[in-house]
């Protein structure tokens, strides 16, 4: 008996896992969307909202995003600075409850790089970019996803001036 729970409990878990893959990679496309198309952020605010998991902070970061990404789309100025700061909370808690979460860095930089300077939230752009170059390679060479994601995080890192292709030219990952 307890060796067919303990089995049940592993598939369990294992869709678990599963479930948590597939959002997470919906969440990435969904994100890379809403940066510059703006009929892209309710679907992602959407995603984030159903896949919420507890105990998921990289789950909980994007959902933060999302949420300052509404506000970017909604007209009512109080509501967007009510956005603002809910996606901001929720952002800043999953970085807390995990700090060595690459993306959590990444979806802060990205954020905080693309605001406007009047709503004083770019205090964390140096130390995350930092921290992300420090972690990066170890990031992409986790799986597959992650390497493309990796490589995106570059390029936008790249585009950004926020580094230079020398630097990415020194990374140790599974560079083809």
């Amino acid at each position: 008996m307890l060796l067919i729970l303990l089995f049940v409990m592993m598939l369990v878990s294992a869709g678990h896992t599963d479930r948590t893959k597939d959002s997470v990679e919906k969440l990435r496309v969904l994100f890379w969307q809403s940066g510059t198309d703006n009929m892209a952020v309710m679907p992602f605010y959407k995603t984030a909202e159903s896949c919420q998991e507890p105990g998921n902070p990289l789950v909980k970061g994007y959902l933060g995003v999302a949420t300052m990404m509404r506000a970017r789309v909604t007209g009512n100025p109080i509501k967007k600075w009510y956005l603002f700061n809910k996606g901001k909370v929720l952002l800043e808690r999953a970085i807390d409850e995990n700090p060595n979460l690459v993306e959590l860095h990444f979806l802060r930089l990205s954020v905080q790089k693309e605001l406007p300077v009047i709503l004083d939230y770019s205090r964390s752009i140096k130390t995350d970019r930092t921290f992300i170059m420090d972690h990066i390679s170890a990031f992409m060479n986790e799986s597959p996803d992650n390497e493309v994601f990796g490589r995106k995080i570059l390029g936008y890192l790249f585009d950004k001036n926020l580094i230079e292709s020398d630097q990415i030219s020194k990374l140790s990952f599974n560079q083809e």
